[in-house]
């Protein structure tokens, strides 16, 4: 029955009243199907009619609240008033009402007002900035009150500027001159910023960048000038809103010397044989006095630098450029020069030490804690493995290396000694070690922890420990827990057997075997309120599972901040682990400036670095929590990079990625520190390099449009290759040099003479490949100053680990398997069966492997 105030079927003239004839009897739901203007709608009531009486029902409604309104005030930095905005009020992410101040009352005044707006919770959103000169704001949120009048200042930042400093020769503008360094002075302090801080493909080409300068007045000064000039005056500039600025700087030449002399650098290595290669130059503190010189120079590459003509006095020799990655840069050493007289110094180059990385695992991958190893002939004692399986022996002689393991864990037998071990200078060898557990005796049964971390309610912080044999029932009460690691001890009730010490990993669970009868598990750390150890039975043939719950306090919300560094390592480093690169890529002069770095999640944000005025760094700060993607845009002329971001500040190596991005979950106060290294390759006018990049296809019949791009994995299997050059008088190819690929799958080839390369993999067979530079034969053509890359791509069967190689992971091969070929070897010429001539060369976009999680540094 459908009746209206005033309608048909009411019959009663009374606003506000409804009166209906001849209804039947019975049950009804009586609802409103049209609420008067300004009111809400009432909520459904029952009525029941009874035959031969009036039946009545009274609804009350209540009114709607009244509207409230929004006025906002557009300021820039000094509080003035700033028009040409417009914006959206957003409520769950539905634009409910835009203003644009241009088109308002009272046009570009600044001040923006929205009516009508109901009573609750709303974001405001800058849609349009005043102009290209400031960046929009960040949306700002705000409640409306019935009847109430909310007023909001925003207020907009100018856009940074940017500045070019080029140096060019007073005498002729057309000359630039490398390596000055300048000091931007004024309400902030930018550098002192050098010619080469960009690390670019001609990074010392006279040009010095500041990148993201807030607007204002500074002073240039001119800290380094070039070698064999004087600085320049200082000069007074201005840096607008969004715009860049371009500044050319001249310098005159400084007078010669009225005393000179001679010097001559002899490279040698450990063995004092001449070494080829390298760049020296000679500074006054951190002044340059001489320009770069390399041992190619002259036109040669024997070991003998050679500098004319060097001013008179006591300088610091540094070299600039190892003789090739295997080798450290030399220490500084102070030479003096004598009028008239040659100088001769010998610099000896050691070769960078290396590492072996052991990550010990169960037949089910997980991590194994407490197996020590003895690393035979490295001078050190047994070291152990951490919560996560891993143990790091470094700063190790490049060399051969036998490993063998003094102690096994709780419950595991001993392996064999690994021999044969191969350390490269400057890289880290992984070894993958699997213990087999020791046939349990008939009365043992296994207890399984699981660690828990929980926010604390009204009692506190402390811990909890739930379960018993029944322990699995108990994870209901874990909801909404996040699984973390913890130290604990587990002993027998009289102080004897069990594992002892052990903790459970960052996936928050240990599990292990042992004899029936009553243990005490105790946690160690963290200590928390309430009790910290509790008593387990354990019966034979079962499993006991205990489940450990740390309520901890979030917490306070504190925006989050992310902190960057960059920098650009030696050509053609080979480095792996996050240890490599700070041991090899961290030094100050390796920062980089210039590079552009986005964190994209709840706030999308971009960062040059070198923007906060230190060197190569940026930072990220006021940050919403939540889930961050990571990245650089990559000069194109670097080929490979590797990112690592953690927690840890001074070792920030829970994540990492190559060639790619990083996600990670960022919590309230919590500051992630990343370090981004750029790796440029070895590259001479004279020699050219093979970057060779291996992956794994978990596909053994690739389909047609396989997608190897984004459907492969780089591999970490250490795959071996051969690479002979092609003698084009004999038609014959000549002496194999064989390599093998780092853990990421990288592998190269620098210092090669221009000509033709045939590339092998050592007992494997690959189903794909691809290069940028490949003749009609399958040959790598390697140019002088050019990389030559090549994609590798073996298909393994989904069921089967991964098995591409003959190095460190020879062992694990199954025969039958995907790795087992043999002996058989193809050429890289498959790939190519239809190309033709030497024409084909095919620009590939960068390729991204992500790895979530790395080893890390052992205790």
């Amino acid at each position: 029955i459908v009746a209206c105030d005033g309608g048909s079927q009411d019959q009663n003239g009374t606003a506000g009243i409804i009166q209906l004839a001849d209804v039947p009897g019975g049950d009804y739901s009586v609802t409103m199907d049209t609420v008067p203007p300004g009111y809400n709608p009432a909520p459904e009531e029952g009525l029941t009619v009874d035959v031969g009486v009036v039946n009545g029902i009274e609804i009350r409604i209540d009114p709607l609240p009244e509207a409230g309104s929004l006025v906002v005030s557009k300021v820039d930095g000094s509080g003035q008033p700033l028009g040409g905005s417009c914006f959206a009020v957003q409520q769950e992410d539905a634009t409910v009402a835009s203003v644009c101040d241009a088109i308002d009352a009272s046009p570009n005044d600044g001040v923006l007002e929205v009516a009508d707006l109901a009573p609750g919770s709303y974001r405001l959103v800058e849609t349009q900035v005043p102009s290209t000169a400031y960046a929009a704001a960040d949306p700002v949120a705000f409640e409306i009150v019935a009847g109430r009048t909310t007023e909001l200042t925003v207020t907009n930042t100018p856009n940074p500027g940017r500045l070019v400093v080029t140096k060019v020769d007073a005498a002729d503008a057309s000359v630039r001159l490398p390596n000055a360094c300048f000091l931007l002075q004024g309400d902030q302090e930018y550098g002192p910023f050098c010619d080469a801080d960009d690390r670019s493909e001609s990074s010392e080409d006279g040009r010095t960048v500041f990148a993201n300068v807030v607007p204002g007045d500074y002073q240039l000064i001119e800290t380094v000038p070039p070698a064999g000039y004087v600085a320049a005056e200082p000069r007074d500039i201005t840096v607008e809103p969004g715009a860049s600025l371009r500044v050319t700087v001249a310098n005159e030449v400084a007078p010669p010397p009225e005393e000179s002399g001679t010097l001559i650098v002899y490279k040698q290595d450990a063995s004092r044989d001449a070494l080829p290669g390298g760049c020296f130059r000679l500074f006054d503190g951190e002044t340059t006095v001489t320009g770069r010189v390399c041992d190619d120079t002259d036109g040669t590459n024997d070991g003998t630098i050679t500098f004319d003509d060097v001013p008179v006095g006591t300088w610091i020799l540094r070299e600039t450029l190892a003789p090739s990655p295997s080798y450290q840069i030399a220490e500084d050493r102070e030479v003096t020069i004598a009028n008239g007289e040659t100088t001769e110094v010998s610099v000896v180059n050691t070769l960078k030490p290396g590492r072996v990385l052991v990550n010990k695992t169960n037949p089910e991958g997980q991590p194994l804690q407490d197996a020590c190893f003895d690393l035979g002939s490295d001078g050190s004692d047994a070291r152990c493995t951490d919560a996560a399986g891993v143990v790091t022996f470094s700063n190790l002689v490049p060399g051969s290396y036998v490993l063998t393991e003094t102690s096994a864990p709780f419950g595991y037998e001993e392996v064999d000694p690994v021999r044969d071990i191969t350390v490269q200078p400057g890289q880290t060898t992984v070894l993958n070690i699997v213990n087999e557990r020791i046939p349990p005796p008939a009365n043992t049964g296994s207890v399984q922890v699981q660690k828990f971390v929980c926010p604390a309610g009204d009692a506190g912080e402390r811990t909890q420990f739930l379960g018993g044999a029944d322990g699995a029932t108990q994870l209901s009460k874990t909801a909404g827990c996040d699984k973390g690691n913890a130290a604990f001890t587990l002993v027998g009730e009289d102080g004897s057997g069990g594992p002892g010490e052990f903790a459970t990993g960052d996936d928050g669970q240990y599990q292990v075997t042992v004899p029936e009868g009553v243990y005490v598990l105790t946690e160690t750390d963290p200590d928390l309120a309430g009790n910290s150890s509790v008593r387990v039975r354990v019966f034979t043939g079962q499993l006991t599972t205990v489940i450990v719950i740390n309520e901890i306090a979030p917490p306070e919300p504190e925006p989050a901040t992310i902190n960057v560094a960059k920098y650009t390592c030696t050509p053609s480093f080979n480095g792996t682990l996050y240890e490599d690169f700070a041991q090899n890529c961290s030094s100050t002069e390796l920062l980089t400036n210039d590079i552009t770095i986005r964190a994209e999640g709840p706030v999308t944000a971009r960062a040059v670095t070198g923007d906060t005025g230190r060197r190569g760094e940026t930072s990220f700060t006021d940050l919403a929590p939540g889930r961050y993607t990571i990245y650089e845009e990559r000069p194109y002329s670097i080929p490979t990079d590797y990112l690592f971001c953690g927690f840890d500040g001074d070792w920030p190596a829970d994540h990492k990625a190559v060639n790619g991005r990083l996600e990670v979950d960022i919590d309230y106060g919590q500051t992630l520190t990343c370090r981004f290294f750029n790796i440029p390759e070895d590259l001479t006018e004279t020699t050219g390099t093979i970057l060779v990049r291996k992956y794994v296809c978990e596909v053994t019949d690739p389909p047609k449009g396989y997608d190897w791009e984004n459907e492969c994995r780089l591999s970490d299997q250490g795959s071996s290759f051969e690479l002979s050059p092609y003698d084009r008088e004999t038609e014959e190819y000549g002496d194999i040099t064989t390599a093998q690929a780092n853990p990421d799958g990288l592998l190269r080839f620098t210092r090669l003479e221009p000509g033709e390369y045939r590339l092998r993999e050592a007992n494997a067979t690959w189903c794909h490949a691809e290069s940028n530079s490949v003749n009609s034969r399958g040959d790598v053509v390697v140019q002088a100053n050019r990389l030559a890359e090549v994609w590798i791509y073996n298909c393994v069967d989904t069921s089967a680990p991964p098995n591409t190689g003959s190095g460190d992971a020879a062992g694990w091969t199954t025969p039958g398997s995907a790795g087992d070929t043999n002996g058989m070897i193809v050429l890289l010429s498959i790939a190519w069966p239809a190309l033709g001539a030497m024409a084909w060369v095919r620009i590939r976009r960068r390729r991204i492997q992500v790895q979530p999680v790395v080893f890390r540094r052992a205790a």
